[in-house]
């Protein structure tokens, strides 16, 4: 199986290769031929690409420890989920998920209607050129330096198990869901490569991109939620967000991405946005392939990185610079013909639009460069820059809190110019967030942070949205940026409740002794051990009550992984309305006293609240793009 396996990947090479050139070498006189041609390789590559992914699987499954990937990163007790975690829980494995899903996208790029006329087809036939091209590079990249199918060089008997910290629910949909989002992003950069050298940005590629664009962006969202709730409640950190290198190299596409759409979104309408469609088409997924470098060249530390093989990361980062030279010299080729022939005033929808891009791409360079300030100075000081979660929060929060300024004012801005009445909802609503802010300074204990002002703005952020909701008529656009603006404004009223009123703090208890913080009474009821196949573990039994509540038991371990020498942190979570009682089991002190982690964290819910309304905000506009292409088509 496993030579068959890898055999599959060869021949997807040589299929991809081939698509990469064949069918532009007949287009010209042999049209429907070079599509059949096309689609045929697709399908091919997509297949050869699932046999040889599902094989990684299979070796898995039956803990087949002749491959070296196997061998260390599994264990023939290792529970199933986690032997099938484990077969991206790996640089070489999570590279194959990689290819497999560009595969899949190249392959859903051609399920088309067979009554296209030539000029289209000839346009897909050049993407799925590019998307070959794309596809070529990452599986070179496998077959040569992350070959899954690489034998061991002894003779195991026994697998030294996945890394503890993934052996979790949650690592087993969010690095699949992440990969569906990042790898997406290719897509707009073949759209924008074959757009610029048929100098075709218009409002039809405007409109076919977008449905590619928005089901990346849903896929990175969900991604970004599963990872930072997994962060929060199974590294025992007690945060949801970290700025961490990898972290970042996930959000930083996300930001361009929702950048991207509203511009698509413009162009679709008013033919604006030439020159920010491709440009952010191309950025976005250059951003991706920088994010890639980072986790596989082990350039800078992460929890989250796979692989310290300096090789690895040049060849990623050659790949990177190639498309990307390719790019945006094409980009500057035509910059000059990608001017739009409308004007619009600032305050309008087409406005916001352009600030918003602009402050979307600040965030994403001020973030960038961040990530890379530890490269940068050791490449050229001979020391590694410490950048930490402080220069984040200053350069972002900032320009968050005037990307939303212009959000209270997007349900009110229309296109084109807003007039004097509709400018004078927004200033109202923000002459109200003012007095809010004052009033709370003034009545209140607290001072002026990003919490208070993030919890005025996007307060009223929801409330521009519901007015409009009466004012305007209703429809699937409205429900989509209402869904998507106020699951933004949910997410930062989470973060700024929990800026304001999060609290911690160490206990020490003996057992049969009590506590109390918060309002919570802590009794130590136990502490057990128990064995499990692959680790020991030890667990508190923490009676816990707040007021004239019922007593809850919570449980909070630690857990020993033999094969592996690792100890981990099991969490105890109440969840209780929007607030979060946290609990992590220490260590031990002389006389038996055993050392608690509690924190109390208000409104945290309210983060993974918002993300999923911002999926689904994503979801209604793309059920409303298929609507309108499914009327246009019957017009």
């Amino acid at each position: 199986m496993n030579e068959f396996g890898e055999s599959a990947l060869y021949a997807a090479i040589v299929i991809m290769i081939i698509n990469s050139v064949g069918p532009l070498l007949l287009v010209r006189k042999q049209v429907h031929f070079a599509l059949q041609l096309g689609r045929l390789g697709a399908i091919s590559c997509f297949m050869l690409m699932t046999f040889a992914f599902f094989t990684l699987i299979y070796a898995f499954l039956v803990s087949d420890f002749s491959l070296q990937i196997v061998a260390s990163h599994s264990h023939s007790k290792t529970p199933l989920l986690y032997k099938i975690t484990g077969v991206w829980g790996n640089h070489e494995g999570s590279m194959l998920l990689w290819v497999w899903t560009l595969s899949l996208y190249t392959f859903l790029m051609q399920l088309r209607s067979r009554s296209e006329g030539t000029t289209f087809i000839k346009t897909r036939l050049k993407l799925l050129s590019v998307q070959s091209c794309l596809s070529v590079g990452f599986l070179a990249y496998v077959l040569i330096l992350a070959n899954p199918f690489m034998r061991a060089i002894n003779i195991f008997y026994e697998g030294q198990d996945l890394n503890a910290v993934l052996q979790d629910p949650a690592l087993a949909i969010h690095p699949p869901l992440l990969y569906i989002g990042y790898v997406g992003f290719s897509v707009p950069y073949s759209f924008s490569i074959v757009g610029l050298l048929e100098n075709k940005i218009t409002s039809s590629w405007a409109r076919a991109l977008r449905r590619w664009v928005l089901v990346s962006w849903i896929f990175l969202t969900l991604g970004i939620a599963t990872g930072s709730f997994w962060a929060y409640y199974e590294l025992g950190w007690g945060g949801y967000w970290f700025w961490d290198p990898v972290e970042n190299a996930a959000l930083m596409p996300w930001l361009l991405g929702t950048a991207l759409i509203h511009s698509l979104l413009a162009l679709e309408k008013r033919g604006l946005f030439k020159f920010w469609g491709p440009l952010l088409g191309i950025t976005s997924f250059i951003l991706c392939l920088i994010g890639t470098y980072l986790v596989r060249s082990g350039a800078i530390s992460s929890v989250h990185s796979f692989a310290t093989d300096p090789t690895r990361g040049a060849f990623i980062l050659s790949f990177t610079a190639l498309i990307f030279s390719i790019g945006i010299s094409l980009f500057i080729y035509r910059a000059p013909k990608l001017a739009s022939p409308h004007s619009f005033h600032l305050l309008s929808r087409e406005g916001g639009i352009t600030v918003n891009n602009f402050l979307l791409i600040i965030m994403a360079g001020l973030i960038l460069l961040g990530t890379l300030s530890p490269l940068f100075g050791e490449f050229w000081l001979t020391r590694k820059l410490i950048v930490g979660a402080d220069y984040f929060q200053l350069m972002v929060i900032p320009l968050t809190f005037v990307m939303m300024i212009f959000m209270i004012g997007g349900p009110v801005f229309i296109w084109t110019h807003t007039t004097r009445k509709q400018l004078s909802r927004w200033l109202n609503l923000l002459m109200l967030g003012s007095i809010l802010i004052l009033v709370a300074l003034g009545l209140g204990s607290c001072q002026l942070s990003f919490g208070v002002v993030g919890l005025v703005l996007a307060g009223l952020i929801l409330l521009s949205s519901f007015m409009e909701l009466k004012v305007q008529k209703v429809n699937l656009n409205s429900y989509a940026m209402l869904f998507s603006h106020s699951g933004m404004a949910i997410a930062i009223m989470g973060m700024s409740i929990l800026n304001l009123g999060s609290s911690k703090t160490t206990i020490f208890l003996q057992q049969g002794e009590k506590a109390s913080f918060q309002g919570y009474t802590f009794y130590l009821k136990e502490i057990k051990t128990y064995k499990m196949p692959t680790y020991e573990a030890r667990q508190a039994y923490l009676e816990i009550k707040q007021g004239q509540e019922e007593t809850h038991l919570m449980i909070p371990e630690k857990r020993f992984y033999q094969s592996s020498q690792t100890l981990t942190t099991e969490v105890a979570l109440k969840h209780h309305w929007l607030t979060d009682l946290y609990i992590v089991l220490g260590g031990i002190l002389p006389q038996k006293r055993w050392v608690f982690e509690i924190a109390v964290y208000p409104g945290i819910q309210l983060l993974w609240i918002g993300a999923l309304l911002l999926v689904l905000g994503g979801c209604v506009s793309l059920i409303l793009s298929f609507l309108r292409e499914k009327k246009a088509t019957k017009a």
